[in-house]
């Protein structure tokens, strides 16, 4: 409409209810038009039965990733993430990992439990496997995560042959559910001169919610160390 013409004859609403670049009309109850100003940059339009209009600019939800904690081990014999806050996953990230000495082994656990209550399949690689090479073995089990995640024998002074990898968990909070989990990793045992690597997929079998991730010393006396420049980094998945 026109400035001056009647909206209550003619259906129609004045233009000067608008003012201002980014004005939306909305309303207040019924037959009752309002203005609602243009927010914020980078803010979006939100249902909001509090406020007159039912509508609120209001910044976005976070998603994507958030880092929880980035520690740069050094010496450790083991090292446990409890601060985990409340995401949708979990995605524990390392690279450089080298040990003091050879006849250590490190693994993962959560809630530092060492029951019968990982089991897992995948595939792994061991000093037959090679790049160009034979089928990967399967493995499967129902133990303790024995599958050494942060390596054993890990002492060769090399970044191409220290322990790197990484842990996804989904829906870690549930206490309905048991939790889905995949790992990866890759490193040289200097013990036996050959290289491991694996890809494996499990559930923590359990209704309990993880409210740990603990890495843990299996067996030896060694410590383990991130190399100049790697760190471990965990972070939440929203």
């Amino acid at each position: 409409m026109t400035v001056g013409r009647i909206p209550s004859i003619e259906g129609g609403i004045q233009p000067t209810i608008v003012d201002a670049k980014g004005d939306l009309i909305t309303a207040v109850a019924a037959d009752t038009p309002a203005r609602i100003g243009v927010g914020a940059n980078d803010t979006v339009l939100t249902a909001d039965s509090t406020t007159a209009t039912g509508l609120k600019w209001a910044t976005p939800a976070a998603g994507g990733m958030t880092l929880i904690s980035e520690t740069t081990a050094s010496a450790l014999s083991s090292l446990s993430f409890s601060s985990l806050g409340s995401y949708k996953q979990l995605l524990l990230i390392w690279a450089g990992i080298r040990h003091s000495a050879n006849g250590s082994a490190f693994s993962i656990r959560f809630n530092n439990d060492s029951g019968s209550i990982y089991p897992i399949n995948g595939f792994q690689g061991d000093s037959t496997f090679t790049l160009n090479g034979t089928t990967p073995d399967t493995i499967q089990g129902s133990n303790n995560i024995t599958i050494f995640s942060f390596g054993r024998n890990v002492t060769n002074a090399s970044a191409n042959t220290d322990v790197n990898g990484s842990l996804l968990i989904d829906n870690y909070t549930s206490t309905t559910k048991s939790k889905y989990w995949e790992i990866k990793h890759a490193y040289y045992d200097v013990s036996s001169a050959s290289y491991g690597s694996l890809n494996c997929q499990g559930i923590f079998n359990t209704t309990s919610a993880i409210t740990s991730i603990d890495i843990v010393r299996l067996s030896g006396t060694a410590t383990f160390s991130n190399q100049n420049n790697t760190t471990i980094r965990l972070y939440g998945v929203s």
